[in-house]
């Protein structure tokens, strides 16, 4: 399939912008030739309007990921804009409209709402074309009603959705998309054991992917189902053990973290983990945190501190730390969970009682105060940093360290 020759150069400007990483200087020429791209095809007679808008798309994208909302937010709906006075492939429009709805929800989920509810009302059919983009924008309207705690409406979305995909072009793994999704919106409502199933369904579907599988494995733990997670692990060394790198690596070790591991398990976790860094900037981010709760688990404490230490001392100014750095209060929960239980095996009770209650502040920021309140969409995350909170509680029991009490800071 050719790609015409101005969405070449669009695309290789936007894939300097995230080869860039934190360099700050190429970051700034990447964004540059972005807007060069967008004042040349505004100038066009008649103005490229679609190709503009594939500009702010990506300009957009980055500034989310780099933090810069307000930036973020701008571009977006210039997007946005651009496309309703000008045709564009529905690839486009729905991605577009997807990147519209994670920029604005946050600070209006009724306009993002409605922009994502029209978009889909366009679509007369499912291209092939369409297909990832089509799964990105039901998921971030899916999003945007839990995060008004919507879950009915979310699933009810996602039921429309599967009658509509049946009767316009919908494949297999259209439909195991939408199951996952429910999956998650029930997760994201707090009820781990009714999204197990779901999740557990969709993780053994031959179609599913390894993310699918980590989510699943996540929620199993959370629950204290051994035999789901058990049952979960064998299926994803027949699967995925040999042949998975870069990103979906890291997601098995960080599915098979969950539990503690025995050495054959943790030997090949250590050689997945070394396939996993791909110098993708959300891998960067995270990989001291993967490695330090590795080498914990190898018992090799004081080289996991380290590592964890210096994933804790990641900048907030680094693009990306919001959402995969330390700023990410799930994250941060799960970090010193696993510091105080290092703290706790190397003799530091106090140090650890203070990491542990810090932990639990950060987990109670996460979640939120009100009960079957969306944990947000880093929901795996909390799962995750509660998963890390009970083995920190039965580790200080084992080592007679008292808890701290619940408003210790």
């Amino acid at each position: 399939l050719s790609v015409p020759r101005d969405e070449v150069r669009i695309r290789v400007s936007e894939t300097r912008l995230w080869a860039a990483d934190d360099q700050i200087p190429a970051q700034e020429q990447a964004m540059q030739e972005l807007e060069a791209f967008y004042v040349e095809f505004m100038g066009r007679t008649p103005p490229a309007q679609a190709l503009a808008a594939g500009c702010r798309f990506y300009q957009a994208n980055w500034f989310r990921f780099a933090g810069k909302l307000d930036k973020a937010e701008a571009a977006i709906v210039e997007a946005h804009e651009l496309l309703l006075r000008a045709p564009a492939p529905a690839a486009l429009e729905i991605r577009v409209a997807a990147q519209y709805v994670i920029i604005v929800a946050p600070t209006n989920p009724a306009g993002a709402e409605q922009v994502a509810r029209e978009t889909l009302a366009k679509l007369p059919a499912l291209d092939l074309e369409a297909r990832d983009e089509y799964g990105w924008l039901v998921g971030e309207l899916s999003s945007t009603l839990c995060r008004q705690d919507r879950f009915a409406e979310a699933t009810a979305l996602l039921e429309e959705q599967g009658r509509w995909l049946k009767t316009r072009g919908g494949s297999a793994t259209d439909q195991l998309r939408l199951e996952a999704l429910r999956g998650a919106v029930l997760a994201r409502s707090g009820n781990a054991r009714e999204a197990l199933p779901v999740l557990e369904a969709v993780a053994t579907n031959p179609l599913s992917k390894v993310h699918d599988w980590m989510t699943a494995a996540v929620v199993a733990a959370s629950t204290g189902d051994h035999d789901s997670f058990q049952r979960l692990s064998r299926i994803c060394w027949l699967r995925f053990g040999s042949t998975v790198e870069g990103a979906a690596a890291f997601s098995v070790v960080t599915g098979l973290n969950q539990q503690p591991m025995d050495d054959n398990a943790l030997t090949m976790a250590r050689a997945l983990l070394d396939r996993a860094d791909d110098g993708s900037i959300g891998l960067n981010l995270r990989i001291n945190l993967i490695n330090a709760f590795l080498a914990y688990r190898e018992h090799r404490y004081p080289e996991a501190l380290v590592l964890l230490d210096r994933f804790l001392a990641t900048p907030d100014s680094r693009p990306g730390s919001q959402r995969f750095g330390a700023r990410e209060p799930g994250l941060l929960a799960s970090s010193l969970f696993i510091r105080a239980m290092l703290s706790a095996e190397l003799g530091r009770a106090e140090e650890a009682r203070r990491d542990f209650a810090h932990a639990r502040a950060q987990l109670k920021l996460a979640l939120g105060d009100k009960p079957g309140h969306d944990r947000g969409e880093n929901w795996v995350n909390t799962y995750q940093a509660e998963n890390r909170q009970r083995e920190a509680e039965a580790l200080f029991q084992a080592k007679g360290i008292p808890l701290p009490e619940r408003d210790a800071k």
